[in-house]
């Protein structure tokens, strides 16, 4: 019997089997082997018909199986590829018999409640951030458009809550100021015991500056990645063998919003 995880013997054994027909039928009609039985079953038509059909319906399960086993450092940027690929190739046929649609109704009900809600979310935005698979091509145009706007909202918020350097620094406490040196700057602090006193901020900065600078922020944020996002789109998919994680490190200084939200 197969593990319930790893139920590929029965298809190979069903394979096997149709290789070995002709002989397997003719080691059941010799003398020996029906001296020794009272009684044989063996498979008519109807049955050898189901068995192909099977074996049919079955490869592309094996082969999500064997891609998952055979990556290295297998991502789950692939699950939702494979689960559409598994539903596409188990929809309903008007030429397929009884055995195959009672087989193919149980796998796409299977299927039905793997991944839902913000599980399916989560795994549809990883395969959107793989450059493998960015185009979502099993999705349609309101879809792909929703999973990229979750993602700008999510880079966004990355980037808010982690501001740089520059963002971040307290007036006059950094080597670079509004984008000039210390030495660039007019000297109307005086020294106190050789360190410059801190500029004084005016009511209104004091008051407002924290909120509309933030703003400013928020908004170069959302235009930056917007771009990046624009622009990976309109980006070729790379080949199958790409490894993304290598890809987005690669590119990581042409999207460094996208490509910070995909290493996390």
């Amino acid at each position: 019997m197969d593990v319930v995880t790893r139920w590929n013997s029965s298809l190979d054994m069903i394979e096997h089997y149709l290789e070995q027909q002709q002989a397997i039928a003719a080691a059941l009609l010799s003398s020996e082997v029906r001296r020794n039985a009272r009684e044989i079953d063996n498979l008519d038509a109807a049955d050898i018909a189901d068995a192909e059909d099977i074996v049919k319906l079955l490869t592309p399960l094996k082969k999500a199986t064997t891609v998952l086993c055979d990556e290295s450092r297998p991502t789950i940027s692939l699950i939702m590829p494979l689960k559409n690929t598994i539903q596409v190739s188990m929809a309903p046929c008007d030429v397929d018999s009884n055995t195959v649609s009672q087989m193919k109704a149980a796998i796409l009900n299977d299927l039905a409640d793997r991944y839902q809600g913000e599980q399916a979310e989560f795994l549809y935005e990883s395969s959107a951030l793989d450059p493998r698979f960015r185009a979502l091509p099993h999705l349609n145009n309101s879809e792909r458009d929703e999973i990229f706007n979750r993602l700008k909202l999510k880079a966004t918020q990355m980037q808010n809550q982690n501001p740089s350097e520059e963002e971040g620094a307290a007036p006059g406490s950094h080597e670079h100021v509004a984008g000039h040196s210390k030495t660039d700057l007019p000297q109307k602090a005086h020294a106190v015991g050789g360190v410059s006193a801190p500029s004084k901020k005016t009511a209104l900065e004091d008051l407002l500056g924290d909120s509309f600078s933030l703003g400013d922020s928020r908004t170069q944020h959302t235009a930056q990645i917007d771009a990046e996002i624009d622009l990976y789109r309109k980006e070729t998919s790379t080949s199958l063998m790409a490894r993304p994680l290598e890809w987005w490190k690669d590119n990581a200084q042409r999207y460094p919003l996208l490509s910070t939200l995909a290493k996390s």
